[in-house]
């Protein structure tokens, strides 16, 4: 935890803040904070700084929190579509490219995705918040990303993938069969990630005449997280 997160909440009763449960475990445990220590605090949508450690037990930790004025880092200029994976993987993916400054996340059904994956809890809203607040407070940002879910491919395609493509410079999706390599650039830019076993040939046909351009990131098939966090480092770190 490199950065506690404090709801807004909790800054309206005023500078002083009772931390408990996981984030008084990591202040106490991991930080092994003391009284007058400094901790790198944010608020959810807002700013982040220093908050001063102004007492500590075996239950709570109080902060006193004064003039948070850091902006949140700058996002990460990609848009992540990636084909809904089991979830252990889906928990990595929210966690990792959020910690790297994605923003903007879409999921969405494919031939060689489980239709169980969409009844998974890890889909609930309450667990993708807090697999989201997990990379934020790895990558020291306060600012939420947003998360789609499309349950069919057909109106992924159709609708979703031309309605993004007009909000960015360029549009990709990765394919194990692709001969262009993966492009550095400096402008926000799309990607579509496709499931472990990679696209039938009717869905990569479908993506090129949405406008979607096919890339490779070599001959070996990779895990969809690896695959998400090396695209989001060469494209959106560019």
């Amino acid at each position: 935890m490199n950065l506690v997160l404090l709801e807004e909440a909790e800054m309206s009763m005023g500078c002083d803040v009772v931390l408990s449960g996981r984030r008084y475990e990591h202040v106490k445990t991991v930080h092994r904070a003391k009284v007058g220590d400094s901790v790198r605090v944010g608020v959810v949508e807002g700013c982040m700084g220093e908050a001063v450690v102004t007492g500590i037990d075996d239950r709570e930790v109080r902060l006193r929190v004064d003039g948070l004025t850091e902006p949140a880092p700058a996002p990460l200029l990609l848009v992540a579509c990636v084909a809904l994976p089991r979830p252990p993987t889906l928990n990595k993916v929210l966690q990792q490219l959020t910690a790297m400054g994605v923003k903007r996340f879409h999921f969405f059904h494919s031939k060689r995705v489980e239709k169980s994956f969409w009844q998974s809890h890890a889909l609930g809203d309450d667990e993708v918040r807090r697999q989201l607040r997990l990379g934020l407070e790895q990558g020291r940002d306060t600012r939420t990303p947003q998360v789609q879910w499309h349950r069919g491919f057909r109106a992924f395609v159709e609708e979703a993938v031309p309605s993004l493509l007009e909000t960015v410079a360029a549009g990709y999706f990765a394919h194990v069969g692709a001969t262009r390599s993966c492009p550095s650039t400096s402008e926000e830019t799309m990607v579509v990630v496709g499931p472990e076993g990679g696209f039938i040939p009717y869905e990569v046909n479908r993506l090129e005449e949405a406008g979607l351009r096919s890339l490779s990131l070599g001959p070996r098939p990779l895990r969809v997280e690896t695959a998400c966090v090396s695209l989001a480092a060469r494209l959106g770190l560019s």
